[in-house]
């Protein structure tokens, strides 16, 4: 009677217990390994941008004037490498997650990850649409300001609000 009592599910306990130790161990594994890579990326990455001299390219075009308006303190380097660093390091947790078979966390995890393309493509358009807004905004001024009309500078800005 104790037996299928006490013994029983203590030995059933113990069998999952011991069946996932292996997996455990993978994921550990490659949290390890991952990070490991990870961090080798991110210094490999921080040694090339200087190397190419990313920020004096980014100063040539206009990326850094644009960051200083939005009112971001770092440099475009510097953001583009936390972006890759936490890209790497979002996959590596998911693959550590799938590796220990949580099917509920891999679910929701894939359901995350299928959304950041889509979040990057409408930030994409965003800026394109500012910078076509800023395009014709200034063509409408200078159109207006030629021909004198009044309130070119009131066009200009109706233009680039309108788009």
């Amino acid at each position: 009677m104790y037996d299928t009592l006490i013994v029983q599910p203590l030995l059933d306990v113990l069998g999952r217990v011991s069946a996932f130790i292996p997996t455990l161990f993978i994921a550990l594994f490659i949290l390890v390994i991952g990070g490991l890579i990870v961090h080798f990326v991110d210094k490999l990455l921080g040694r090339l941008f200087k190397m190419i001299d990313l920020d004096k390219i980014a100063d040539k075009i206009g990326v850094s004037d644009i960051l200083k308006t939005g009112g971001v303190k770092y440099k475009f380097s510097e953001l583009l490498m936390v972006f890759i660093y936490w890209i790497l390091t979002i996959t590596v947790l998911f693959m550590t997650v799938k590796a220990l078979g949580f099917t509920m966390v891999s679910a929701l995890v894939d359901q995350v990850l299928t959304y950041i393309p889509a979040v990057i493509s409408a930030s994409i358009v965003f800026i394109i649409g500012i910078l076509v807004a800023k395009v014709i905004s200034g063509l409408i001024y200078f159109v207006a300001k030629n021909i004198d009309a009044p309130l070119a500078e009131g066009l200009g800005t109706l233009s680039k609000w309108a788009i």
